[in-house]
C-alpha cells in the first residue's frame, strides 16, 4: 500500500540487507524488494499487499485468510482474543546467517509545545505517563516506553519474549525533517516494482536520486 505502513514495513527489510532510508538502492535493498516482488509474482502473498492496510491485514489473519504477517505487538490482544487457531511470533528474518537484525520503531510520541500555557502541568502529565509504562503490555500490547518497566506476569509471555528481542534492533524511520517527501519516494518504488511498471533496480535508483536531492 503506497502510505507511510509501506515504508515501514519494507525499511527493516533494507537494512537488515545493508541498506536504509538514505542509501536504499543498495544491492541488499535491491534484493529485498525483489524478493517481495517474488513473493507477490508467486502467489506466495496476496496482490492484495499493494491496497491492504496494517489493520485489514491483521483481519485477513484472524479469518484464516493469510497464514503469515508482518505485524506489530499492537495486534496482541485482537488475535488473543479472536485468532481461533494455533498462532505464534517469530524475529524478523535476515537474509542470511550473521546479517543485522532490524525492526522499525513506531508509535507514540510526546512532547510539550513551546507555547503551552501550563508547561507544568503537562510535563507531571508526560511524567505519570512514563510511570505506567509497565502497564502498556498487558493493557494494551505495546512494549513499555521505559525498557526497564518490564510488566509483572506479561500475557503472552512467549510473544512478549520475542517482541522485547526484536526491540533491540528496532530503528526509527529518518529522522529528517523532510520525511514525508523521502517516505513518498521509498513507496512509489515499491508500487512501481510490485505492479511492474519497472525492476527494483530502476525503482530504487529513481527514490535513490530523490531522496539525495532532499537531504543533500
Amino acid at each position: 500500500m503506497a502510505t507511510e505502513e509501506s515504508t515501514f514495513q519494507f525499511l527493516p527489510w533494507a537494512q537488515s540487507a545493508g541498506g536504509d532510508f538514505n542509501a536504499i538502492n543498495t544491492d541488499g535493498s535491491v534484493r529485498a524488494l525483489q524478493f517481495w516482488q517474488k513473493l507477490v509474482d508467486d502467489k506466495v502473498a496476496t496482490p492484495e499487499v499493494l491496497v491492504l492496510n496494517q489493520p485489514d491485514l491483521g483481519s485477513q489473519f484472524v479469518a484464516g485468510n493469510i497464514g503469515m504477517i508482518v505485524t506489530g505487538c499492537w495486534e496482541l490482544p485482537r488475535f488473543a482474543k479472536e485468532v481461533k487457531f494455533d498462532w505464534r511470533v517469530a524475529l524478523m528474518p535476515i537474509e542470511k546467517a550473521g546479517a543485522p537484525r532490524a525492526s522499525a520503531l513506531g508509535e507514540l510520541a510526546y512532547a510539550v509545545p513551546r507555547t503551552s500555557a501550563h508547561p507544568d502541568e503537562a510535563f507531571k502529565f508526560l511524567e505519570y505517563i512514563y510511570a505506567q509504562s509497565s502497564r502498556d503490555w498487558n493493557e494494551y500490547g505495546w512494549l513499555p516506553l521505559d525498557q526497564t518497566a518490564t510488566p509483572k506476569d506479561p500475557k503472552w509471555p512467549e510473544a512478549y519474549a520475542v517482541f522485547a528481542e526484536q526491540m533491540k534492533y528496532a530503528r526509527g524511520r529518518g529522522p529528517s525533517p523532510v520525511w514525508p517527501k523521502v517516505s513518498k519516494a521509498i513507496q512509489t518504488a515499491i508500487q512501481d516494482t510490485l505492479t511492474h511498471k519497472t525492476d527494483a533496480k530502476t525503482a530504487l535508483d529513481t527514490a535513490q536520486s530523490t531522496i539525495d536531492g532532499l537531504i543533500k
